[in-house]
């Protein structure tokens, strides 16, 4: 695909005090020229349904920010030429999205509406993986009905071909989903942690961001307060340093190939408090691209191995890196993230839960 045809450039915000160590002169934007998006880690793209440039204040904010420690090259393709129909926009989202990945760059995706994500996803098929999917999401989509942004979910689940292994869903708050909506998951043997639990302590939860191929971040898991600028926004949710915190351990991931923020309007942004928050993610997941360590054989002196032993169970064995201190826990015959407090779990006796949750997927 020829890019330069189905992307609108931008104009670059100006900005009163532009120096080189911000990130308006670190991008290749484009802008006058297209740039070559092969020689950037990242690839930056907005893509709205109605066509619009939506996704405008949240670039202002964004190359407004100093460019930190990062030494990645960015691009920013620019705006998404919607098609003639959804289905059209999904096919141009998806194909993209295979293109850059099979060459190694990572799409960042800025969404108008959270069903783009199925673009996203589809653009997966071709890798020819399996893929761990996760959302982080007030609701979970997976209800019947007309409203794309209510069920979209379920048509990434029920997607043929079917390359999804695991899908993970964080933030959901549970007086917003219906009963059937919980205990489909539960069938599916899906992965659900409620806000409560996510907000106490986010590094417990991380196994479950390292262990995903592909990032679908909906903005109304962020409380009304922090992010306004989106049409279902909650007067409960997780605060903007937790969205942040979630970005860069999505950022540091090796599995993690595509991300994407959805549901930004402008139009409800009061002072642009919510594309200051979009914008500080993107950095943060840029910061974490930039940290990612090199994997290296689980049995070699980069990792620690530790191993614990129960009586009704084979033994567990845990791997720490030495350089990052992540966590990894072998299940059968793979490897997966988990946490410090899983160890600890299992140290008192305790089978961790991410243990029987990954020992159930495999049968």
């Amino acid at each position: 695909m020829d890019f330069r045809l189905v992307f609108e450039p931008i104009t670059k915000p100006k900005l009163h005090n532009s120096t080189s160590a911000k990130l308006i002169e670190s991008v290749y934007v484009n802008e006058e020229e297209f740039p070559d998006w092969r020689k950037g880690k990242i690839a930056i793209f907005s893509v709205g349904l109605e066509g619009n440039n939506f996704a405008a204040p949240i670039r202002e904010e964004f190359y407004a920010l100093y460019s930190g420690y990062s030494s990645e090259k960015i691009v920013d393709l620019g705006v998404l030429k919607p098609g003639v129909n959804r289905d059209e926009t999904l096919l141009r989202v998806k194909e993209i999205c295979t293109e850059l990945m099979l060459a190694d760059t990572i799409p960042f995706i800025l969404g108008s509406h959270h069903s783009l994500d199925y673009g996203q996803y589809m653009g997966y098929e071709e890798l020819e993986k399996d893929v761990n999917l996760l959302v982080v999401d007030s609701k979970i989509d997976l209800m019947d009905g007309e409203d794309l942004e209510a069920h979209h979910t379920k048509q990434l689940v029920l997607h043929s071909p079917n390359y999804m292994f695991n899908y993970s869903h964080l933030g959901h708050q549970f007086y917003l989903n219906a009963p059937e909506v919980m205990e489909t998951l539960e069938k599916l043997n899906f992965d659900s942690i409620r806000l409560g639990n996510l907000k106490n302590n986010i590094a417990d939860n991380e196994p479950y961001i390292r262990y995903a191929n592909m990032l679908s971040f909906d903005l109304s898991v962020i409380k009304h307060a922090d992010a306004p600028g989106k049409k279902d926004s909650q007067p409960f949710g997780l605060g903007s340093e937790d969205a942040c915190q979630i970005a860069w351990y999505a950022g540091i991931s090796n599995k993690l190939q595509s991300a994407g923020i959805y549901g930004y309007n402008r139009f409800l942004d009061d002072r642009n408090m919510t594309a200051k928050v979009v914008a500080v993610m993107m950095w943060y997941f840029i910061e974490g691209v930039s940290e990612r360590e090199e994997l290296h054989e689980f049995e070699s002196e980069f990792y620690k191995k530790y191993i614990v032993s129960f009586d009704a169970y084979q033994d567990v064995v845990f791997y720490k890196s030495r350089i990052k201190e992540f966590w990894w826990m072998k299940i059968v015959d793979n490897i997966y993230p988990c946490s410090y407090s899983d160890y600890e779990k299992a140290s008192n006796g305790i089978l961790p839960e991410i243990y029987a949750n990954f020992v159930n997927k495999q049968l």
